[in-house]
């Protein structure tokens, strides 16, 4: 009994630091040109804006700039899921980012009263998320423009 639950701890350890792991592994990648400031500028994104303005903001204000970002998020899942052809490889990258935002909207939530430099980092990572997948979109809609 003991050692089951010892090895049920253990594995979910393992698979919350895997889980990070390849959420932040997927951010760091860097594409060889950044479509994601098109995407926004054509979209009316404002995650840009935001990851600027995330360092100055305090209190209440972030509620709004956690506002902004969910919009941002939902534009962008529309515009990815109505652009064409999703590869099987994409889809497991949005589904483990989508699992990452809304972990890091939770973990905003439950950190804002408590430690705002906590709150402020998990915004900068759903921004982050945001980038990323604006330049997914802006690099799909150049390569059906290109074809």
């Amino acid at each position: 009994m003991v050692a089951s639950l010892l090895i049920i701890l253990i594995s979910t350890g393992l698979l919350l630091y895997w889980f990070r792991y390849m959420c932040l592994l997927i951010l760091s990648t860097q594409a060889t040109r950044e479509y994601s400031q098109e995407v926004a500028c054509e979209n009316g994104l404002h995650f840009a804006e935001l990851q600027r303005v995330l360092e100055e903001t305090q209190g209440e204000a972030l509620a709004l700039l956690a506002g902004w970002m969910d919009r941002d998020y939902r534009v962008l899942n529309r515009l990815l899921g109505t652009s064409g052809t999703q590869e099987e490889e994409a889809g497991f990258e949005r589904a483990l980012l989508a699992a990452d935002f809304a972990a890091m909207g939770a973990w905003f939530r439950l950190t804002r009263r408590f430690s705002e430099a906590a709150a402020r980092k998990a915004l900068l990572e759903r921004s982050k998320i945001i980038q990323h997948l604006a330049n997914s979109l802006g690099e799909r809609e150049g390569q059906h423009s290109a074809a």
